[in-house]
């Protein structure tokens, strides 16, 4: 059975939907992702790519496990990328 979301999960999926690439290792259904996963892909993906992985992550689990780090993303991401990251900022949620 599908157990409605919280605003804040809708509000993360719907983030995290900015980068489909990303959005497709949750599970909105069971709330999950799999971390084996993402262990993998941070291994082999772009910079650029780790550092929103690592943010959406720090935002879904609330925590500093994947050691995102702000500055590291100032130097390196783009504007399109840095505004998902200024917009959490503006108006923080967890889910």
């Amino acid at each position: 059975t599908r157990m409605p979301r919280t605003d804040e999960q809708y509000r993360f999926f719907t983030m995290v939907k900015q980068m489909p690439s990303l959005a497709k290792l949750w599970d909105p259904f069971k709330r999950e992702y799999d971390p084996e996963i993402v262990d993998e892909l941070l291994g082999v993906t772009s910079h650029g790519t780790a550092i929103m992985l690592r943010f959406f992550l720090g935002v879904w689990r609330n925590d500093y496990y994947y050691e995102f780090d702000l500055f590291d993303a100032v130097q390196t991401l783009d504007a399109d990328h840095l505004l998902i990251i200024k917009g959490w900022m503006a108006d923080p949620f967890w889910p």
